[in-house]
């Protein structure tokens, strides 16, 4: 099985510098409008900015909450 590393700038890469809501989705592997309910809800755990009126996240944020994702994960 293939390691994948999410880093900031393999994000970036694919991405830009900030995610959209679809692509949040198909990173995290859930619909869009989980991602959508959890920001209207603040429990979304990606900071997120609303600009030009869609939200979006930093590649970088994402990159972090996936890789403590993971350091929990294999921990458990």
């Amino acid at each position: 099985m293939q390691e994948v590393k999410f880093t900031a700038d393999a994000l970036a890469e694919k991405y830009g510098a900030v995610l959209s809501t679809e692509n949040l989705a198909e990173v995290l592997g859930v619909k869009k409008t989980t991602i959508q309910q959890a920001i209207s809800r603040e429990t979304f755990q990606i900071p997120v900015a609303k600009i030009g009126g869609k939200w979006v996240a930093l590649a970088y944020d994402v990159a972090v909450y996936l890789s403590n994702a993971r350091v929990v994960f294999n921990a458990a």
